[in-house]
Formats: structure tokens, sequence, C-alpha cells
């Protein structure tokens, strides 16, 4: 295959088409650099956010391929390949629906000098699709950047607070996915997403009123641990959250209220909940080093003891490297790799749990290695795969 240049588009449609020759040979030839993996890794998005599930009412191939996204840099510059080749496994098994390019085209007379953003609200709370793509349309023209368009698609999907919290996982997600998009592929993002968001019911956002202090994420987190809820959408939704408000640069102030309100009911009584000294868990002596990666000698055999099912195996290796890491993406590059190579390819929950818990790992800092220990149990259970 050498002398072969892939685009995005060519993974995307190579997952389109479930073409996987096509695919894993641009997974061979474009993942030994960081130009490649980028360009596997937006076809991979561009293929995900046409997820068309049938079975359940959000889609979730975008924050699938949004968790591979932010797993992919914990192998610190190597060659991502099984990541790779396991998420592959996922997308090729998923359903895709066309998109209209044409949604967001404008004639001359629909270019307007000032569009006020209110007028998109009223579009996806009515849930009229016409009106949302037109109106979306009118904004993208109409600023200069697009990280005012993406803010307020936040801050409204914030304000649809259901159980699982899929609104704001899901439109995260994407806005994630368009932030390093331009163009056309900007249009295919935005049509997947304003497709699922007028199927919402979406409340049309008030005036956010509240505190607007930050908000104790430790807390929320360790609630997240005791009761992670149905597959884990407690710590999914706590972790999307705390990416949402992060990523507010220009309304972060209006987006916290609405986040501590929608964490308010997720768990009640939050409030009263005090900031533990807990003890450090039991580590390694400090060596002296701060290792970026880790050496196969120390990787395998976390990956190997997951693989066959042996967790405490897997924890005693993932102790005796805990002190010298500089932080925890090393020890999810192994555990990513065995999620991705066993149990039912089409369970996306899967690896978009341990993303979230990768996430909430940095978060709690030596506290994480309590949820390193769930994520263990969570992957020794899965059963190996079946191949097709």
């Amino acid at each position: 295959m050498s002398g072969i240049r892939f685009t995005s588009c060519s993974m995307r449609d190579a997952i389109l088409k479930k073409d996987k020759a096509a695919a894993l040979s641009q997974v061979e030839e474009d993942s030994g650099s960081a130009e490649g993996v980028n360009r596997i890794l937006q076809g991979m998005k561009l293929a995900g956010i046409r997820h068309q599930d049938t079975r359940f009412p959000t889609p979730h191939g975008v924050i699938y391929a949004d968790a591979v996204r932010d797993l992919a840099p914990t192998y610190a510059g190597e060659a991502p390949e099984l990541l790779f080749r396991g998420a592959l496994e996922t997308l090729f098994r998923l359903d895709y629906r066309e998109v209209r390019l044409n949604a967001f085209d404008l004639d001359e007379a629909g270019r307007p000098d000032v569009v006020a953003v209110h007028e998109f609200y009223d579009a996806l709370a009515e849930g009229n699709t016409e009106a949302s793509f037109s109106a979306a349309a009118r904004l993208l023209g109409a600023i200069r950047s697009h990280d005012i368009l993406l803010e307020n698609l936040n801050f409204l999907a914030a304000h649809h607070v259901t159980r699982l919290g899929h609104t704001l996982i899901f439109t995260h997600s994407t806005v994630k996915g368009i932030v390093d998009l331009k163009g056309e592929a900007i249009h295919e993002f935005l049509y997947g997403l304003i497709l699922y968001l007028t199927s919402r019911d979406l409340p049309f956002p008030g005036r956010p009123a509240g505190d607007e202090r930050e908000l104790p994420w430790k807390i929320f987190l360790r609630r997240a641990l005791k009761d992670p809820g149905l597959l884990h959408h407690n710590l999914i939704f706590v972790t999307h959250a705390f990416q949402a408000q992060r990523f507010a640069q220009l309304n972060r102030a209006r987006l916290l209220p609405i986040l501590r309100r929608s964490l308010a009911d997720r768990f009640p009584g939050w409030e009263e909940d005090k900031e533990p000294a807990d003890p450090a868990p039991e580590t390694p002596p400090k060596t002296g080093e701060n290792l970026q990666s880790l050496e196969p000698s120390d990787r395998e055999p976390i990956r190997e003891a997951l693989l066959k099912g042996e967790a405490d195996a897997a924890r005693a290796s993932i102790r005796r490297v805990w002190g010298r890491v500089a932080d925890v993406d090393p020890l999810f590059r192994p555990i990513a790799e065995a999620c991705g190579t066993k149990g039912d390819p089409l369970m996306v929950h899967d690896l978009i749990y341990i993303n979230a818990a990768r996430w909430g790992a940095h978060l709690l800092g030596d506290e994480g290695l309590e949820l390193i220990d769930q994520v263990v149990d969570h992957i020794c259970r899965m059963p190996p795969r079946e191949s097709e």
C-alpha cells in the first residue's frame, strides 16, 4: 500500500460502505504518523455522526468516535493501531444514514448581517428541522467563529435533563467533533446534531439564574462511583458536563448554574457531602521517574491479565507502576486495547465508559485508583469476542 495517500473521507466512506479491507489498509498505512492518525480519527467521527440506531432514541456512533479520539493520545506518539482495529469492529456493525449536504445552502437573500440565536433556539424547541437548518446556516454565515454557535448548543442541551443524560452527552461529543473541522464537514456534523435535537422535545432555555461558582467535580465523581447508573451513565454524564463547562470560554458563567441544577437532580443531597481526607491509595515508593508512557514490560502484563479475566493480576500490575506514571493516560492504553478486543462489538458503552473513567481518574488524582479498579472488574467480566 506504500505511496497511497488517504483522506478522512476515505476512512469515512470505507466505514459507511463496510469495506473492511480499505479501512484496515488505511489504519496500517496511516496510524504511524500524527497527521495520519488525525485523518483516521476524522473519518471515524464523520461516520459516527451518521449513525442511525433503530434500537435506541440516541445513536451512539459519534459518542463512540469521540471516545476513540480521546483515547488515541494515550499512545504517546506510538501508532494506536490496536485501538483503531478494535474501534472499527464496532463501527462496521452500526447502521448509517445519508446526509443532505445542501441543507445549509443559502441564497443571497438569506444571508443577513445579524442573526438572533433565540431564533435557532425556537426552531429546535419546536422540533422544526427545516427552520433549524436555515437558522444554523445563517448563524454560521453571520459570525466569524463557530464557537458561539457551539457554546449555545451545549447551553441548550444542558437544559434537557433526562435519566441517562443523553442530550448533553450526545451534543457535547458532537461539539468536540466540530471544533477542528472546516467547510462541508461542519455541515455533516450539524445535520446529524439538528436531526437529533429536534427529536428531543427540548425546553426553550430561560435566563440562567443560580450559583455560578465552580462545581465540586470530585464529589460528583465519588457519587458516580457509588451509584454508576444504567451502563455507567452517571459517570459518563459527569465527565461530559465537566468537559462542556471547560469548553465554554465565552459564556461559562451561564452554563454552570444549569449544570448545577442537572447534577443536583441526578445526585440529590450532594451539597451535604464533604471533601473527606481520604488516605492515598497504597502505591510503590517513588523512584524519581515521571513516565509519560509505559514500556511493553509494564504495559503487556496489564493487557494480558485483562484479556484473561484475571482482575487481581491486572490490579497488581497497575499498582507496580501507579506511583511512577506522570498521569493516568499510559495506564488506559492497555485498558482500552483489552476493551476493544473483548465483549460484543455492538456494546458501544464499554469504550465510552472507559474514556469517561479516564477523565474521572484525571480529576480524582490518587483517588482515581478506585475508579480504575472498577474498570478492571468491568473488563474482566466481559466475555471473549466472537469473530464474524
